[in-house]
């Protein structure tokens, strides 16, 4: 049971990091253009259309100082991360290279947040008046509360077949030594009483080739 939750489980995180990685590509080459012409209306529709999309709880732009330039949220813009945040290590990692990173966190309602975070860079067409190759940074956030509530539902739904499947096992098993030992010990007793009361004609038909057999023989 363990290890098929694990595995449904799994396969889940990789759809939704998936689907995440892709909302971020798509954002990302938006924002590629928008800021390099510096078209702040573009970047912000851009973010409002990712932002309203299933599961997704927040969407930012950083610039290299950790300051947030744009966001899903606008109360965040403006604010600078401090480097001691979880959120900002999948940055100051290997993403600052070009790879796009992934980090699970708690949010403050409790459910857990995926973070998908991958830098935006400058186009090879525009390297040569535009040095910098990092223009920012792209976080994409994505809820993973329906992750965990199917998790959990998957996870139920398999107890719940395991403890029918022990049940039919049980049920067999008793069955089992009813028919191979409750049934022909409870004859035995019907014959020895009936020898009790005075019928010495009376004999154990038990056949088996099994111990109770065998006592059944000697018995005779």
């Amino acid at each position: 049971v363990a290890l098929s939750n694990i595995i449904a489980r799994n396969k889940l995180m990789a759809d939704y990091r998936n689907y995440a990685i892709h909302l971020s590509g798509l954002a990302q080459t938006g924002f590629e253009d928008a800021m390099m012409i510096k078209d702040p209306d573009k970047i912000k529709k851009i973010i409002q259309a990712i932002g309203t999309r299933a599961h997704i709880v927040g969407v930012a732009v950083f610039n290299k100082r950790g300051e947030i330039k744009y966001s899903h949220n606008p109360d965040d813009v403006g604010r600078i991360s401090s480097k001691n945040d979880p959120t900002c290590a999948i940055c100051h990692d290997r993403t600052l290279n070009g790879q796009t990173q992934t980090v699970i966190l708690p949010s403050k309602q409790g459910a857990r947040i995926m973070k998908v975070a991958q830098p935006i860079i400058n186009q090879p067409k525009c390297q040569g008046c535009h040095q910098e190759r990092v223009l920012g940074m792209l976080m994409v956030d994505l809820s993973l509360a329906e992750v965990d509530q199917l998790a959990a539902a998957v996870l139920g739904q398999q107890i719940l077949q395991s403890l029918m499947t022990v049940t039919i096992v049980i049920a067999a098993l008793i069955s089992f030594m009813y028919l191979i030992v409750t049934r022909p010990l409870a004859y035995f007793l019907r014959i020895t009483r009936a020898i009790a009361d005075g019928d010495l004609s009376r004999r154990v038909n038990i056949t088996a080739k099994d111990e109770i057999g065998e006592l059944g023989a000697s018995f005779n």
